[in-house]
């Protein structure tokens, strides 16, 4: 049997202060939970965290909202700033991440350029990666104007937080 260990992608902030944004896909709320239960056991510690925003993107709740009961208990308890779920198929109109990146703009702006937060999705690959990235993109350009954010200004602070490690996609 042939084994292979690779590197992590993605680079975890500094601190645990840093605000963490988090896009969860399907099973790839599994890289985002070792992310937060490391929040919780630092904070257990004694120590100062900063906020979360979870954004859970899967089709139904009944079927497939994973650590569910988890969530909805660390979002009680103020571990996790921000549980935006998108349950895409528990509605007439489909909701999915980006939608729910949308609701959270003015957060997400001040989170990623205000406070030098951390953006992480996890999870396949393709349209819901691009749609959330430019969920992020408008933030940016919807609160940032007084700041210069226009598209094109928003998109390069994106790339630039991919240069610099704050803002990653684990996607198979």
């Amino acid at each position: 049997v042939a084994v292979r260990v690779n590197n992590a992608s993605f680079t975890l902030p500094a601190n645990h202060k840093q605000p963490l944004l988090l896009v969860g896909l399907g099973t790839g709320i599994a890289p985002c939970r070792a992310l937060i239960r490391d929040r919780l056991n630092a904070k257990r510690r004694g120590e100062e965290v900063g906020p979360i925003a979870l954004f859970f993107g899967v089709r139904t709740r009944a079927q497939e909202y994973s650590y569910g009961e988890e969530w909805d208990e660390l979002h009680k308890e103020g571990l996790i700033t921000i549980l935006a779920n998108a349950f895409s198929r528990d509605q007439e109109k489909k909701i999915y991440v980006q939608h729910r990146i949308t609701e959270h703009s003015e957060t997400v702006y001040n989170w990623i350029v205000k406070n030098n937060g951390y953006y992480l999705l996890c999870g396949p690959g393709g349209p819901p990666c691009v749609a959330s990235k430019e969920a992020i993109i408008q933030s940016l350009v919807d609160h940032g104007a007084k700041e210069g954010f226009d598209k094109e200004k928003a998109t390069q602070y994106v790339t630039d937080m991919q240069i610099s490690g704050r803002y990653n996609e684990e996607v198979w």
